[in-house]
C-alpha cells in the first residue's frame, strides 16, 4: 500500500489521521501525516488496519442497500424503478451531524458511508441529518 493509497482511503472512509492514530494507539497522529505526505513508510499494522476498515465498510455500504432494496420491494439497484419513484418516495439515508462519543466511529465514517449508498443509488435518495 503506497502513501497515496493510504490517504485515498482514509479520506473515502470519513476518517481522520487523529481518529485512526487513536485506534493504533499512537499518542499523536505526526507519523500517520507523515505517511500520507509520503516522507514515512506505510506500516503492516496500518494497511492492515486499513483493510479491516474497508472490508467493514463495504460491508455496512452492502447492508444500507439491501435494507433500502428490501423497503422498496427489488432485489437489486435497479435505474429505471428508481428513476420512476417520485421524489417524495426515494429512500432517505440519516447520517450524524457531529460525533458521538459513545459511537465506535465519528459522524464523518456515517457520512462517507451515505455518500457511497447515494452514489450506488445514482443520487436516487435523500441524505438528511438525525435529529437529537
Amino acid at each position: 500500500m503506497t502513501p497515496a493509497e493510504t490517504r485515498v482511503l482514509t479520506e473515502s472512509l470519513g476518517l481522520s489521521p487523529r481518529w485512526l492514530a487513536e485506534r493504533l494507539g499512537l499518542k499523536s497522529d505526526r507519523h500517520l501525516r507523515a505517511i500520507d505526505a509520503g516522507e514515512a513508510p506505510v506500516s503492516v499494522r496500518y494497511a492492515a488496519l486499513l483493510h479491516e476498515l474497508e472490508s467493514r465498510h463495504e460491508a455496512e455500504v452492502d447492508g444500507w442497500l439491501a435494507r433500502i432494496f428490501e423497503r422498496l420491494g427489488i432485489d437489486e439497484a435497479d435505474d429505471a424503478y428508481l428513476e420512476q419513484l417520485d421524489e417524495a418516495d426515494w429512500p432517505t439515508l440519516i447520517v450524524p451531524r457531529l460525533d458521538d462519543p459513545a459511537d465506535e466511529f465519528p459522524a464523518s465514517w456515517y457520512r462517507a458511508l451515505a455518500g457511497r449508498v447515494r452514489w450506488e443509488l445514482n443520487g436516487f435518495c435523500w441524505i438528511e441529518y438525525e435529529q437529537p
